[in-house]
């Protein structure tokens, strides 16, 4: 869907009822794309006619087993930038996510939330089963903040 808005520097008639409607649909237009800015769409695809999820006709292999890694991963991820995930689609070959930047969320952390979330993501210790252990104050001091 595409908007096209032409504006005259003056009105002819500043009283015209259209052209209040047109100012109305205007501000609003200008609302929802200020709006909309903030939404990302995020897509990425395999390559070399891999499949991410689902049966592989070629092969005949099912990948199925990596949704359970996918939905983790997606939560991970979310859950330490600052980002909110609306909506998302996994296909067989691809997949959406549709993101919603959240500067109001990080303007109130602190250099140390930012080493500690970094270090959720990379972590220097992992448990047993393979998560971010959560780092002890010597690993977040050592990040040179």
């Amino acid at each position: 869907m595409g908007y096209v808005v032409a504006m005259e520097t003056e009105s002819p008639r500043p009283d015209c009822t259209r052209c209040k409607e047109l100012e109305k649909q205007v501000a609003e237009l200008a609302a929802e794309v200020k709006r909309l800015a903030k939404k990302l769409e995020f897509k990425t695809r395999v390559v070399r006619r891999c499949f991410l999820l689902g049966n592989d006709p070629v092969t005949g292999k099912n990948y199925d087993h990596r949704k359970v890694w996918i939905e983790q991963q997606r939560q991970r991820l979310a859950a330490n930038f600052g980002i909110d995930l609306l909506c998302f689609s996994i296909l067989s070959n691809h997949f959406h996510l549709i993101l919603r930047s959240r500067p109001d969320v990080v303007e109130s952390w602190d250099d140390s939330e930012v080493a500690r979330r970094w270090m959720m993501l990379c972590p220097v210790r992992k448990k047993n089963g393979g998560s971010a252990e959560e780092p002890n104050e010597f690993e977040l001091n050592s990040t040179g903040r």
